[in-house]
């Protein structure tokens, strides 16, 4: 208590006092009572004041502290931003840079269909060339029909572009320097694929072959381009988008859609979005019906399948009359085919209808032409001219009508 009490004018008197009677029997009492006095005020006056004190420097070292750890975090956060603020610029830079790598390809690509163009020259391809083969036949033959791979090099060199600077002979005969019995067999070919219905449900041209010299027919394709340049239609990959939608419920593994109750039409689409120009090969996108919901016996319900116009993710059209728009879709109670416009259907509509059960396969090409297959056989061409950008879409307005996404 002495390294309290000795600096107050109060504890140096009680002090002074104790010594100055501290031999004094007599004074005991008054000692008692000054000792008593000092230390109520000490409990009155001194702790309160010193609690009070203490208080304040517990304050201003909490405040301290909280000032201190508040500039550290605004200094952190002023760091993190600065850096979210380079990722997003780095970011927003990529972001230009695959923008103009796209308008690039995309320029390349309008400059090749320009360019394809020009194979054709001045001419036409109903134009009748005549071909002298192999010094040995000569035959006539349209220009299309030279032309009916469209990427091959046999039509580039005779799409017309090059007609100045092809050989010919004396009477002007474009010069084929290969056997007519290797030459007139691909003729043969081309003929029919140019005049084949894509649209019948055919099986496609099959390429001949030449007995005894199939190798070198096989190096005569390759030479000209015919075979090595189509791929088979690749499957694509997807999942149906997570997306809310009143009555419409996708299972856990993104690849079963179920109508769950009434009343308008609504949709699911699919998580991936395909440009068709950017295709290399054509692909493919598969379904089961697996119900097809109720009433079963009206054929103006869903479900309608297809795809749909890249950015057209209209989940509701709000009303118990289905909006086409941006949607290439097959009706499966009565195979009819639906379109913005009856100028993209392609041949017979309707086709044959669907049951429960059924796989339907719909196959996008390049060209901006849409193929259907319905148990793996072949329907031909339903859909031409579609836009650029698709991605799969099922449309339903019975409840309990189900659709499944069909792997390979």
């Amino acid at each position: 208590m002495q390294w309290i009490c000795s600096g107050l004018p109060e504890c140096q008197h009680w002090s002074n006092g104790y010594e100055k009677h501290r031999g004094h029997r007599g004074n005991g009492v008054v000692h008692s009572v000054e000792g008593a006095g000092l230390f109520a005020r000490l409990d009155g006056e001194l702790w309160p004041s010193l609690r009070t004190q203490l208080a304040e420097m517990v304050h201003a070292c909490i405040d301290y502290e909280v000032t201190a750890a508040r500039d550290l975090l605004r200094a952190e956060h002023a760091e993190l931003m600065a850096g979210l603020d380079e990722r997003e610029a780095a970011l927003s830079s990529a972001q230009r840079e695959v923008q103009k790598a796209r308008e690039a390809v995309f320029a390349e690509r309008r400059s090749l269909e320009a360019e394809k163009e020009c194979f054709v020259g001045s001419g036409g391809k109903s134009d009748v060339l005549r071909l002298n083969i192999g010094g040995e036949r000569t035959v006539s033959v349209q220009r299309g029909t030279l032309c009916a791979v469209s990427d091959s090099k046999l039509a580039s060199t005779f799409g017309g572009r090059w007609d100045g600077s092809l050989p010919r002979d004396k009477d002007g005969a474009f010069f084929v320097d290969f056997d007519p019995d290797l030459f007139l067999p691909l003729l043969a070919y081309l003929r029919m694929k140019r005049i084949q219905d894509t649209a019948a449900p055919v099986a496609p041209q099959t390429m001949p072959t030449v007995v005894g010299r199939e190798a070198e027919f096989m190096q005569m394709l390759t030479f000209y381009g015919i075979i090595g340049g189509e791929r088979a239609p690749e499957q694509l990959p997807f999942m149906w988008a997570r997306r809310t939608v009143p009555h419409v419920s996708i299972s856990p593994d993104g690849m079963t859609v179920t109508r769950t109750g009434h009343p308008h039409w609504r949709r699911a689409f699919g998580d991936k979005i395909v440009n068709r120009t950017l295709l290399e090969s054509s692909i493919r996108v598969s379904f089961k019906i697996v119900s097809l919901g109720s009433p079963p016996d009206s054929k103006d319900c869903g479900p309608l399948l297809g795809f749909a116009q890249g950015g057209a993710d209209r989940m509701d059209d709000c009303s118990a009359e289905r909006n086409p728009q941006g949607m290439f879709t097959y009706r499966v109670r009565d195979g009819r085919l639906l379109a913005p416009s009856t100028r993209t259907i392609a041949g017979a509509n309707p086709r044959s209808r669907a049951h429960v059960g059924d796989v339907l396969t719909f196959t996008l090409h390049p060209d901006g032409q849409i193929g259907f297959e319905k148990n793996g056989k072949s329907g031909g061409i339903i859909f031409k001219n579609v836009p650029d950008c698709l991605m799969p879409v099922v449309e339903m307005n019975t409840e309990n009508c189900r659709v499944e996404i069909v792997t390979p």
